[in-house]
């Protein structure tokens, strides 16, 4: 099969598994949103920005060398195996033995136990992570997909049967872990039929591998407390309460892109590591990647600006109105944002970690301080700010990675960008009108989203012809 194919593939099954995972995950929140409390979110939120950050050192970019380096051998690769094995059992330790300073940190008893038993997940997917880079490196997106969605529909059962029997915050938690546990085991069985790790391990053979690795980590977790800030601030300065209600408008807003941007971005990486040598084919790979996830994220994202009110009362209930003004400002936030995230799969198919390391310690800087001065105006401040940071990280951001990256041109990369915004922005003017007339919740995004929908399509085929042919090729 060739890449094209591969890769196209590739897309559909990526698609099928995202949006399966990312509906059955949006049906959790609504259904534990009248379960669980804004407490409940904002400890879960706290439990996971440390275990999230603590998940880069697991891997500590080997998954991406694996897929990037095309020669990788099988000492390499077992190496690298028992290596993401001792570091998770490192980790959970660190993690259990300093919980309580984090409780005490976040002035929340109740963060430590939580801590201890999500952090069990490090004891897990070590053993199941490489098999999934190889499937990833040999565009198997199918068997990733199907995995995905099984682990994810077996730990929303036990999510929602855990809320129900009042479990409370660790129903959140039992979900994190059943989801770790299931797909671990068939990725296990899966791969063993494809790889099975000698036990071997070889500091001499994966030694070269260690300045990317270490760029990779360096970037990644630079850029994750950047992500995070907000979560961190809000939970020092204003408590686990209102950051529940700041965590569920931010995953409102930005389940569109977590839907969208894997589906692209997942097959995007190995495809270009397969051309990192033909520039003109990468900068055409990126370009329309970008046009593509600009295309479908920009409407929808205005979508949710407008329809903000009733998105949160029916999916969420009365009880969260104030999450509202929020998912208003960060379904702007997340528009921007989501034109910045293809970016990650360029550098690593270039075996640039190192560029990457550089721009997030730029942009990271710039990025906390905006939030800081932000934190001044509550949750709505820092909604804005973050806003504020991707505008002014936007030219930055071409000059010192893009340019240098493919070597486009200022106008041959921006109106991949700018020519989806602006049809974006005049097919919502009339759905933005309706939006003030109807009163019926229903109704209103019946009417706001096919009308809008509609205008968006006559736009789209009148002056953004290269996307529908990017999508006439999918047939």
């Amino acid at each position: 099969m060739e890449l094209k194919q591969k890769a196209i593939s590739g897309v559909k099954w990526v698609t099928i598994s995202t949006v399966v995972n990312n509906l059955l995950q949006l049906a959790f929140i609504s259904i534990l949103a009248r379960l669980l409390s804004p407490t409940d979110f904002g400890l879960m939120a706290l439990a996971n920005v440390v275990i999230e950050f603590s998940s880069y050192f697991i891997d500590a970019g080997f998954s991406n060398i694996i897929i990037h380096k095309q020669d990788i051998n099988r000492v390499q690769l077992s190496s690298i195996y028992w290596l993401s094995i001792l570091t998770g059992i490192v980790i959970y330790f660190i993690i259990f033995f300093l919980s309580p300073s984090l409780s005490v940190f976040y002035n929340n008893s109740e963060l430590e136990p939580l801590l201890k038993l999500v952090a069990i997940t490090f004891l897990i997917i070590p053993f199941g992570q490489q098999h999934k880079s190889l499937f990833q490196k040999e565009l198997k997106f199918d068997t990733i997909a199907i995995i995905e969605v099984v682990s994810r529909a077996v730990s929303f059962i036990i999510g929602v049967i855990a809320a129900l029997k009042g479990l409370g915050v660790y129903a959140l938690a039992l979900m994190v872990l059943s989801n770790s546990l299931v797909s671990t085991i068939i990725l296990i069985v899966k791969g063993l039929r494809n790889f099975k790790p000698a036990f071997i391990f070889s500091h001499n053979e994966i030694k070269k591998f260690y300045s990317f690795g270490f760029y990779q980590l360096g970037e990644r977790t630079i850029n994750y407390f950047a992500n995070q800030f907000d979560t961190i601030i809000i939970g020092k300065l204003f408590g686990a309460g209102p950051l529940g209600v700041y965590t569920i408008a931010k995953n409102l807003v930005m389940k569109p892109a977590q839907i969208i941007n894997p589906i692209v971005t997942k097959v995007a990486f190995p495809t270009m590591a397969k051309v990192q040598g033909d520039n003109e084919s990468l900068k055409k790979i990126y370009l329309n990647t970008i046009r593509s996830l600009c295309s479908v994220n920009f409407p929808i994202h205005l979508g949710i600006a407008i329809l903000a009110e009733p998105l949160t009362i029916i999916l969420l209930g009365h009880k969260w109105y104030g999450a509202i003004i929020l998912v208003k400002v960060l379904a702007l936030f997340g528009m921007i944002r989501s034109t910045y995230n293809p970016v990650g799969s360029l550098i690593l198919a270039r075996g640039r970690a190192d560029l990457g390391f550089f721009w997030n310690v730029f942009s990271s800087i710039i990025f906390s301080g905006i939030i800081l001065i932000g934190s001044y105006g509550g949750l709505l401040g820092i909604s804005f700010a973050q806003l504020v940071a991707m505008i002014v990280l936007s030219y930055p951001f071409y000059l010192m990675v893009i340019k240098k990256m493919i070597h486009a041109e200022y106008w041959e990369y921006h109106k991949t960008i700018i020519i989806p915004f602006l049809i974006s922005l005049l097919a919502s003017i009339i759905p933005f009108i309706f939006e003030h007339l109807i009163k019926n919740y229903v109704l209103e995004i019946i009417i706001v989203s096919l009308s809008g929908l509609i205008i968006y399509y006559l736009l789209t085929i009148r002056f953004n012809k290269v996307f529908i042919s990017t999508i006439k090729s999918f047939r």
